[in-house]
């Protein structure tokens, strides 16, 4: 166990509500405060789906519960999906079957790894029939100067309930190509992973599926999986910049892994057909704004308003 006692990881963590998913037999120790535990390895912690009428007695953080009400019958009854997950202590696999792409000489977070066949068949009929689950949602939030025309679903919640296994490959496997790759990841860090079932179905968009060049901002380790058989679709190929630009091709089941947050990415557009694919971005924690400093700050306001009456009072 990895114990964070940063002001960024504290205020982080105190801004959303949690619960610990264990995946073993064994127990952890309660949370204890100030200083917060983070559990590693196949536990996460994460924020539950509640019904707005049913949990919040088991809430660890009693003092949120009325802004927790609010925002979850905002939300028909579901809190946002923000978990955070910790590498395992031990050290990753070598991962020997593992393609590097090398970059520039002078830019070695813009190498690339490509693992073929990373999915059996099994797992790819599982993430299409998982797409569709009511615990699944579609995506609205992306950025407004990212160019792009497909239909998104995040399904990182869906898998962590139903998938735990797969879950648990797509993010150490992915904190295994960082280690060998860029080192991202330091051994205390911890990230925020968001799943995404993508689709570009030129029949249903009406016109070609594409996405113009990007970042994944924030993104320590993104990937790419190839959900579709290539002979589905025209157009689609994975570029990424250089210099030298360099392009890969998957086929159904492979996955490409990338800084995303460094190495700018794109597809040529899907003019036919229909491409799937599955795409995970393990995100830094992004500081939100603390409502208690805001509060805080508040209260110094009024505090400094009655030390000036009293002032007053006392000149006059």
């Amino acid at each position: 166990m990895v114990a964070l006692t940063s002001a960024r990881t504290y205020e982080a963590r105190q801004m959303c509500v949690r619960q610990i998913y264990p995946q073993g037999p064994c127990q952890r120790p309660p949370w204890t405060l100030p200083q917060m535990p983070l559990q590693t390895g196949p536990w996460t912690l994460c924020t539950p789906r509640l019904s707005p009428t049913a949990g919040l007695a088991a809430l660890p953080f009693c003092m949120r519960r009325v802004r927790c009400m609010r925002r979850l019958a905002a939300r028909g009854g579901r809190l946002p999906p923000i978990v955070a997950w910790a590498p395992p202590l031990e050290a990753p696999e070598d991962l020997p079957e593992l393609r590097e792409v090398p970059g520039p000489v002078a830019a070695p977070n813009l190498r690339l790894g490509v693992l073929t066949g990373f999915l059996c068949q099994d797992e790819i009929d599982a993430l299409h029939c998982l797409a569709d689950h009511p615990a699944s949602w579609e995506v609205r939030d992306r950025h407004s100067g990212l160019v792009f025309k497909h239909h998104v679903r995040r399904v990182e919640a869906v898998l962590r309930e139903h998938t735990r296994k797969l879950y648990a490959k797509l993010l150490e496997t992915a904190w295994a190509v960082d280690q060998r790759l860029w080192q991202s990841m330091g051994p205390d860090d911890y990230v925020h992973p968001q799943i995404e079932y993508i689709v570009y179905d030129v029949e249903q968009l009406g016109g070609e599926g594409s996405i113009a060049k990007h970042n994944d901002n924030g993104s320590l380790v993104s990937v790419v999986v190839l959900l579709s058989d290539p002979s589905d679709f025209e157009g689609g190929l994975n570029y990424f910049a250089g210099p030298p630009q360099r392009s890969v091709q998957l086929q159904p089941g492979d996955a490409v892994f990338f800084y995303g947050d460094q190495c700018e990415h794109w597809i040529t557009p899907v003019t036919s057909g229909r491409r799937v694919i599955l795409q995970m971005e393990l995100q830094q924690p992004r500081p939100a704004p603390c409502e208690d400093a805001q509060q805080q700050g508040k209260s110094a306001g009024n505090a400094a308003a009655r030390r000036g009456k009293r002032n007053r009072r006392g000149r006059n």
